[in-house]
């Protein structure tokens, strides 16, 4: 996820939370980082063996920074990904 403030500059130090949901929509985990210099919050979701295959998407749902405020305008879209 990428964090950005008005003008579009990187914002650091922001604390990124996202949803792992599955094909009918159940959140399968949620995930949390922090963002860098450059704006950028990585996340790593470690898929259990057990998991089934299928499509699932990722989305950021909340972004926490002391002087700004998250906005899901459709700048936050979700993401998906194959299991196999």
């Amino acid at each position: 996820a990428t964090v950005a403030g008005g003008g579009m500059a990187p914002v650091s130090g922001a604390q990124v939370f996202a949803e792992v949901r599955d094909g009918a929509g159940k959140v399968v985990s949620s995930l949390q980082g922090f963002s860098d210099t450059g704006g950028s919050a990585e996340m790593i979701w470690r898929v259990a063996r057990k998991t089934p295959g299928g499509v699932y998407s990722v989305q950021v749902v909340e972004v926490i920074k002391n002087g700004y405020e998250f906005s899901q305008d459709g700048s936050a879209q979700p993401v998906s990904l194959t299991v196999n």
